[in-house]
């Protein structure tokens, strides 16, 4: 038995490396590639990236993968749909199921590392990629959001609004940066940021503050003894 769980963690290991690489790629490196190919087609082939690695950092537990594979499907189909159809219950459709599928993948990972006994390696990536999960969560929740009530956010950089500002709006609320170049005008959009800006705030200063903390003197105590 023991043998079988060794080989189990062994066989699933460094899945949320590349659930943390794939969001990383849809943070950073996706604006780079945008300016050579419609912004559009590279954020949908990215996000899908992100729907295959988050399936796969869920599929430690059957429920959990079989959840994650039904949403992941469904997102997939929604967002590349819009290609042949241009309906907006399309669009707002996408935003629902990106909620869904960001804030599922997050609640995953978060009760697997409530469950593990010991802070590794592997956990404080689970750790990292759940932040990013909420943050582009939440930037499909402004979507959804501004779909519902337009004009519900100003930005001052350009007349138009993309998912990447929604994002990008979401991590500087997130983090507490404030810039004030992209402004919610409702009070629900007010009311939303506030309470992101909160959870950012526990979640590094606990959650995230706490692993490291235990991981580093974890390896202390193996290296005195």
């Amino acid at each position: 038995m023991i043998n079988h769980l060794k080989y189990f963690n062994k066989k699933y290991a460094g899945r949320y490396f590349f659930l943390l690489l794939a969001l990383i790629i849809l943070f950073i490196i996706r604006p780079f590639l945008e300016q050579f190919f419609h912004s559009g087609f590279i954020l949908d082939v990215v996000l899908t990236f992100v729907l295959i690695s988050g399936v796969y950092a869920a599929c430690k537990n059957r429920s959990n993968l079989i959840s994650s594979i039904v949403v992941a499907f469904l997102s997939f189909g929604t967002w590349w749909g819009t290609y042949f159809s241009k309906h907006a219950f399309l669009e707002g459709l996408g935003a629902v199921m990106g909620i869904i599928f960001f804030f599922h993948i997050a609640l995953t990972i978060l009760i697997d590392i409530f469950r593990s006994k010991e802070a590794s390696i592997e956990v404080i990536l689970g750790a990292c990629c759940t932040y990013f999960l909420i943050g582009f969560g939440w930037g499909f929740i402004y979507r959804l959001t501004d779909f519902i009530t337009p004009g519900s956010f100003q930005i001052t950089t350009s007349d138009s609004i993309t998912f990447s500002d929604y994002a990008y709006f979401s991590f500087v609320t997130l983090t507490t940066l404030g810039y004030g170049d992209i402004t919610p005008l409702t009070r629900t959009t007010q009311m939303l940021a506030v309470f992101e800006a909160a959870i950012g705030q526990f979640y590094l200063a606990i959650l995230i503050a706490g692993l490291v903390g235990t991981y580093i003197s974890r390896n202390s105590q193996n290296s005195g003894s």
